[in-house]
């Protein structure tokens, strides 16, 4: 069966952020004169960021709740500025738009599949911010499904909205628990840059994705890349 999609993670592959969004958050308390335990703001923070992957509140209430538990209502409508503008501070991987540009020439289709509490017309704004949003033709958001990775669910939708098998599709990811939900669901695994090899491919850059898409596209009855 041969590979007709590649789907990459969002953050730690296709993009990154110079500082982490809560860093970015606490510091600006700080610098309004608050005291803050990082600790606990951190800790909140990841637990609600949780609920919004899967859809449990917005971005915008997720935010309100960190404000309510943290006694920071008067400082909530700048939080949240603060918040949209660290968010949006991506950068993206260099050599992206080579690489995908000429994976599309090669006929394969291009998805996002992305853990994140903002839904994906944020993300697709993102991108177009970047000139790079015609580049993907399909984007996932976990806040948007109500499901997120690992779980084999979102792998599975993708490959349902592109009408294909998820033998027929690749998962370029860089988390390890994410790359075993890839290939539970059935798709090829990349692994970008990480610590085991857990997946079918291991790659430091994604240009190298380029010399893999020969490969890629060759797969035997039973799914497994011909190498």
């Amino acid at each position: 069966m041969r590979v007709k999609a590649i789907a990459f993670d969002g953050h730690g592959v296709i993009y990154h952020r110079p500082r982490r969004v809560i860093d970015v958050l606490l510091d600006y308390l700080e610098e309004k004169g608050l005291t803050i335990d990082r600790e606990e703001a951190e800790s909140l923070y990841l637990s609600l960021q949780r609920e919004a992957f899967v859809g449990q509140m917005s971005s915008k209430e997720m935010i309100q709740r960190f404000c309510d538990m943290l006694a920071l209502r008067s400082f909530e409508e700048e939080l949240l500025e603060v918040f949209q503008k660290a968010s949006a501070a991506i950068e993206l991987e260099p050599g992206l738009r080579e690489v995908l540009e000429r994976l599309r020439r090669c006929g394969l289709i291009i998805g996002m599949i992305t853990n994140s509490v903002h839904p994906v017309s944020i993300k697709r704004a993102w991108l177009r911010q970047h000139g790079m949003e015609d580049l993907f033709d399909v984007i996932l958001s976990s806040a948007d499904e109500a499901v997120c990775k690992p779980s084999v669910e979102i792998f599975r939708r993708f490959a349902s909205r592109l009408s294909l098998a998820p033998e027929e599709i690749v998962f370029v990811g860089h988390d390890e628990k994410e790359i075993k939900g890839a290939k539970a669901a059935g798709m090829v695994t990349v692994c970008f840059r990480c610590k085991e090899k857990i997946a079918d491919f291991c790659i430091t850059s994604l240009k190298e994705l380029l010399e893999l898409s020969r490969t890629l596209t060759t797969i035997d009855q039973e799914g497994n890349p011909q190498i």
